[in-house]
């Protein structure tokens, strides 16, 4: 207990520090640690019950195999600081690449971590390669600057916009954490170097738990080749796989419902009084109790003692107690055009229970109270629903209402499709403990806002952010239903040819007989509800953005993974391996005859030759060769895997698979033609991917990137790989092909579109360019007519910010200034109007429209 409290009191003092330097998101996160670790300790009871020990987890080596986790685990660690001592930042995607590899051996028997470690590769190296995608990465990752900048984790602000109070603080808590974990400079005109990992990072980190717990929940009623197919599937599903690479509020939101969603399913189908495994780890027993205290403890705790912190200051190294008061202005910029000038605030409720202080003593308590509640909760039904109100409380803070609307409509609609009130009558879902649970968790910063802003945060956060984008429309488009039918097909692509089936699984799973079939019929239903519940709310909504339907692509992915092991058929290694590289000769063959692979047009080709220049190089003779050989590659697989089951019972229900391939393979050529084709009227086919997670979906494709032939591969190999699937002998090798194609498409997608269409969506590049070119320090970087943020990240806000449409402000600073060098960063199509504004003045560009087609950097003597 000792080491709990002092702990406890380090985090305090270490927060009331005003100025706590690169070191103190370290120093905290280090004792916030130490202190949830001893107080979950000194918190748990112990069991009368002798723990198991540590070798009867699946991380021990089982019997015959050579190398356990815990060796694999060493070698990457040792991999990875290698290659971070050698190769550096410019060999990072490598070097994390080998590391992962050393994880093979321990995967082979171990489809979990095996699916762990595909979309690790696949997620992880390319994380930080490209820059903040502008307006929305670079908007939250501007505030998320300043949360270290300003030293202020309760009030966010935005730049010239002032305040920010239309996003909770979840995602930008863990920007800024993560920032400075990894020494990120907040300081204005500091220019980091390489930020996009610390900021996409927590995203992939939340997209990766949300898969596991998929993989967790599944394999509880389909076993561990089902958990690991339909994780797969999810992650493979572009939506899915390039909003976890951006650093925005929606993964937070959708990680948090698929924790809530999984453990909800999974404690409606436990013994009640089944009790959590206890491990021996040296002198100490743990379990699933000890985890879900620690979370607690490490989620409440922080923001308790930040709260008491800001009734504290550390003056002549002596703690002096004051009123709360709080930086209105950028951090460290005064004096900077566009931005108000800084000064102290106060709380719109004043008095003495208006201070953070006494909020963080009544958090405290409240944290007490919860932890006197679980001290003794080893069963694993409750333990679940502790996780459940985590996750919902988690959601609450990432994203609003919806992180706890969701996962209660499912709870209310599974209950009312399957008559099993007694979960709720009985007192198992834990409503009153849970409740107290979110208000804990969430509640914290919502109570310190309104205490600070008043009403004006919340008229802004729940009414217009919340109550007018459900009912009256607040930007983006309107739409009926079709909306989202639409853009559900590229969301899913290529996997979008297996939805037909995997309804169809789901109603066969739901026509199961017996008692052992229950969990698998209640699991294909309460997905089912999730699938359908999401996609009606987010088609009901006046407000609408490609990527709302995220939430709904999730439950889609899953029961497409069930359907994928339900027409897997026996083990076959070597059916394996053929299957895939039969699909990938067949993607490069297609792509091959189609045009060129990479679809980058040089410098120099213009005109009606540029339009068509990718499509003028195919190559028909080495494609068709490789197309050749991917059949016979298919052929031997076939030859492997003939006479292996599916596992759709009853057999009769194979006929229905059939009709639904042959749907899908539909559905795929006509997804696979939009996303392929180029016509006169926009979206162009290469555009559609892209408009999956971005908000202006009128900006320009940049005309030199034309992906026509690769997309015609993979939608020719991904039509024919579904066709495959009418032909029950056929069936395993076509869902081998078709799972090769989905990890190819998301490499594809992660290593060359996403990072080429950054180029045109980021002011990274031309930030580098500013700090190269200037002279010196005090050569400003002005803004004009700009609104999309990356110019205030990349500057740490020191960029003299001139958005209005009348100029007045402009042309005053001009000629306070005449004489001086400046740097202006503006939009290609305002250059024209821009020169006519500055006269005769000459103007030196340092960009075109290749490297940027959205941004143009020029300089300028005034």
């Amino acid at each position: 207990m000792a080491v709990a409290i002092s702990a406890s009191v380090g985090l305090l003092l270490s927060a009331a520090a005003r100025d706590p330097g690169s070191a103190g998101v370290r120093i905290g996160t280090l004792l916030a640690l130490i202190a949830a670790a001893a107080w979950t300790h000194w918190v748990v009871a112990p069991s009368p019950r002798p723990p198991r020990p540590i070798t009867a987890t699946p991380a021990a080596k089982p019997p015959g195999e050579r190398v356990s986790p815990a060796m694999c685990f060493a070698a990457a660690v040792a991999v990875l600081g290698v290659g971070l001592g050698v190769g550096g930042y410019a060999a990072l995607p490598y070097t994390l690449w080998g590391a992962l590899l050393c994880g093979v051996p321990a995967a082979l028997r171990r489809p979990g971590l095996a699916m762990i470690l595909v979309i690790a590769a696949l997620y992880v190296p390319s994380a930080g390669t490209y820059g903040l995608m502008d307006p929305w990465e670079s908007h939250y990752g501007e505030v998320s600057r300043e949360i270290l900048a300003r030293n202020d984790w309760i009030s966010l602000w935005w730049a010239q916009d002032k305040w920010f109070w239309s996003k909770p603080a979840l995602l930008f808590w863990s920007e800024a954490w993560s920032m400075g974990l990894f020494g990120v400079d907040p300081s204005p005109d500091a220019h980091p170097l390489h930020p996009e990992w610390a900021l996409r990072l927590p995203v992939v980190v939340m997209a990766m738990v949300a898969l596991g717990t998929v993989y967790v929940t599944v394999r509880r009623f389909f076993g561990a080749r089902a958990g690991a197919l339909a994780g797969l599937t999810v992650a493979t599903m572009p939506l899915f796989f390039f909003v976890a690479h951006q650093a925005i509020t929606d993964i937070p939101l959708v990680a948090a419902i698929t924790v809530a969603a999984c453990c909800l399913l999974l404690a409606m189908h436990e013994d009640p009084a089944a009790e959590v495994s206890r491990y021996r780890i040296g002198p100490f027993a743990l379990s699933a109790q000890h985890v879900a205290v620690f979370a607690l403890i490490l989620i409440v705790l922080p923001q308790a003692t930040y709260l008491m912190s800001r009734n504290l200051v550390w003056a002549d190294w002596h703690l002096v107690t004051r009123p709360d008061v709080f930086l209105y202005g950028s951090g460290g910029n005064a004096g900077i055009p566009g931005n108000p000038d800084p000064r102290n605030a106060t709380p719109a409720v004043a008095g003495f229970l208006g201070q953070p202080f006494i909020q963080g003593v009544a958090w405290m308590v409240i944290l007490g109270w919860l932890l006197w509640l679980l001290r003794r909760e080893r069963r694993r039904q409750g333990l679940l629903m502790v996780v459940f109100y985590l996750a919902c409380g988690l959601g609450f803070l990432a994203k609003g209402l919806l992180g706890v609307a969701v996962p209660g409509l499912l709870a209310l609609l599974y209950l009312l499709s399957t008559g099993r009130w007694s979960l709720l009558t009985e007192g198992r879902l834990r409503i009153a403990m849970g409740s107290l649970l979110v208000v804990a968790v969430s509640l914290p910063w919502y109570v310190a806002m309104l205490v600070r802003h008043g009403v004006a945060f919340t008229n802004r956060l729940l009414i217009h952010d919340h109550i007018n984008r459900l009912a009256a429309g607040v930007h983006g488009d309107g739409g009926t239903i079709e909306y989202f039918l639409a853009q559900f097909g590229y969301a899913t692509f290529p996997w979008i040819g297996f939805v037909p089936v995997a309804w169809v699984v789901l109603l066969a799973g739901r026509a199961g007989s017996g008692t052992g079939d229950r969990g698998r019929r209640d699991a294909v239903l309460f997905f089912g509800i999730w699938w359908l519940s999401t996609f009606v709310v987010f088609s009901a909504m006046a407000t609408k953005f490609h990527h709302y339907i995220l939430p709904s692509v999730v439950p889609a992915g899953v029961l497409v993974g069930v359907a994928v092991a339900a027409c897997w058929g026996a083990r076959s290694p070597r059916a394996t391996w053929l299957a895939a590289g039969s699909a990938v000769l067949l993607v490069g063959g297609v792509t091959l005859i189609a045009g060129d692979a990479r679809g980058i047009v040089p410098v120099g080709v213009a005109g009606i030759a540029r339009d068509d220049w990718v499509l003028a190089q195919g190559d028909a003779i080495r494609g068709g060769l490789l197309a050749g050989l991917a059949i016979v590659l298919a052929s031997m697989a076939r030859v492997n895997a003939l006479g292996a089951q599916t596992e759709l019972n009853p057999p009769s229900w194979s006929r229905a698979v059939s009709v639904a391939a042959a749907l899908g393979a539909c559905l795929v050529a006509f997804v696979g033609r939009d996303l392929s084709w180029v016509t006169n009227a926009r979206p162009q086919g290469n555009e559609r991917l892209l408009h999956l997670f971005i908000y202006n979906y009128g900006r320009l494709w940049p005309s030199h990137l034309d992906y026509r032939p690769i997309l015609i591969g993979f939608s020719v190999a991904a039509c024919l790989a579904t066709a495959m699937a009418f032909f029950e002998s056929w069936r395993p090798i076509a869902v081998r092909g078709l799972a090769t194609i989905a990890v190819t498409f998301c490499a594809w997608g992660l290593v060359v579109y996403l990072p080429d269409a950054a180029d045109h969506w980021t002011f990274r590049n031309l930030a580098d360019r500013y700090y190269e070119d200037r002279p010196d320090d005090d050569t400003p970087l002005l803004a004009w007519q700009m609104n999309w943020k990356g110019e205030n990240f990349y500057t740490g806000n020191r960029v003299f910010a001139f958005p209005e449409l009348d100029n007045e402000r402009l042309e005053a600073w001009l000629a306070e200034n005449e004489g001086r060098l400046v740097y202006v960063v503006l939009e290609h199509k305002r250059l024209p109007k821009f020169r006519r504004l500055i006269g005769d003045r000459a103007i030196r560009t340092l960009s075109d429209d290749r490297e940027s087609n959205k941004f143009l950097l020029v300089a300028l003597e005034i």
